[in-house]
């Protein structure tokens, strides 16, 4: 999630952060309302009148049969009653884990890893899973690929743009976003935090990492993560995720040894 900081001030949080059900759109073209851009991701959209029985207490809406065949990634969005309530989120990780594993979903048991990412109590060899939410959205990432991160963050206009890019990001993405104006400017400045916390939380070291080590594209078409001062970027894939028009989020997921091809280009309906 976006750090505040004395440069970011708070949120206008909209009481609307779900995405209308509908499409899933699997591009290489620049992403737009209810897509997505990249590698094979299918986002599935939950809904409350699946019929399922809610398992859990906290469990905010029950996943509606996905009819697709599987997907290398899979992306879970949520729509949560309280905006960031932990409770929720991990009812809601629970429901996406049983759904790629089967069985019950109170049976899944969660502890908190480092830096407080969640994790299974009893480990599946090959899973690999993140989460994060803005608002009311919750999205779940669940991929067999390797390590992912998903981020999310609500379109919010933000005083002090470029010296908050100055001073957090690459040099060559702050002067990137300082060439744009308006909503431009601020979609790129969103686009360039999500992609880095998305890598930062596949690694697992979250935004205790510097986010100046990570250098990505900026634009909205074409994600891509440019430079690491510790790694490989040719290593890692990374897609952008629109739930919706306010929100711009990232998946970042390590290939390894991932040899598809290029990724198939799709367009969905859940």
């Amino acid at each position: 999630m976006l750090e505040e900081s004395e440069l970011l001030q708070p949120r206008q949080l909209g009481a609307d952060g779900r995405r209308p059900p509908g499409d899933v759109a699997l591009l290489r073209e620049p992403p737009g309302p209810d897509r997505l851009a990249g590698v094979p991701v299918a986002l599935h959209d939950l809904a409350e009148d699946d019929g399922l029985p809610e398992r859990d207490v906290h469990a905010p809406i029950v996943a509606r049969a996905v009819h697709e065949t599987a997907r290398d990634v899979e992306v879970w969005q949520i729509e949560l009653r309280e905006p960031g309530d932990r409770d929720e989120r991990r009812a809601a990780l629970r429901l996406a884990l049983a759904r790629r594993l089967g069985g019950d979903p109170s049976e899944i048991r969660l502890i908190s890893g480092p830096h407080g990412k969640p994790a299974l109590a009893d480990p599946v060899d090959g899973l690999h899973f993140s989460l994060s939410s803005s608002g009311r959205c919750c999205l779940i990432a669940v991929t067999t690929i390797g390590p992912i991160g998903v981020d999310v963050e609500r379109v919010v206009p933000r005083k002090y743009l470029e010296r908050i890019a100055a001073r957090r990001f690459a040099p060559e993405e702050a002067a990137a976003i300082a060439d744009r104006r308006g909503e431009s400017a601020l979609r790129a400045f969103y686009n360039c935090w999500t992609r880095k916390e998305a890598y930062l939380k596949a690694t697992g070291t979250g935004l205790t990492a510097p986010l100046d080590g990570v250098v990505v594209s900026v634009d909205d078409e074409r994600p891509a993560i440019l430079a690491l001062r510790d790694d490989d970027p040719g290593a890692w894939f990374l897609a952008a995720v629109a739930p919706a028009r306010d929100l711009i989020g990232a998946v970042a997921v390590r290939l390894g040894d991932y040899r598809a091809g290029e990724p198939a280009v799709r367009l969905l309906t859940a």
